[in-house]
């Protein structure tokens, strides 16, 4: 079962089609303070999420995502009584899977 929330972690924010991030950020946030400070710096809202926070959300999701099957490997190879030595051999292919 932890397994399964590990390699479950990656793609929670975008959801289905990215409604995490609209409805969650988007609807919430849209508000006349948080639209005054963004107006006040030139910003648009909707493009600040759409286009900024989406970026950001992506690129933090697409750094580690790469890391995350090498987490699940290490986590099969210690519960089964692997050595060392088993994580070395499949961190390339996990690296791999990850992409």
């Amino acid at each position: 079962m932890p397994l399964i929330l590990i390699l479950n972690s990656t793609p929670v924010s975008f959801g289905v089609i990215g409604i995490p991030t609209v409805a969650g950020v988007g609807y919430t946030l849209d508000i006349p303070s948080v639209n005054a400070a963004l107006s006040t710096a030139g910003i648009d809202y909707w493009h600040w999420i759409n286009h900024m926070v989406t970026t950001s959300v992506a690129s933090i999701h697409g750094l580690i995502g790469i890391f995350v099957p090498v987490l699940a490997v290490t986590f099969v190879v210690k519960w089964s009584g692997g050595k060392l030595r088993d994580i070395i051999e499949a961190v390339p292919s996990a690296l791999l899977g990850g992409l």
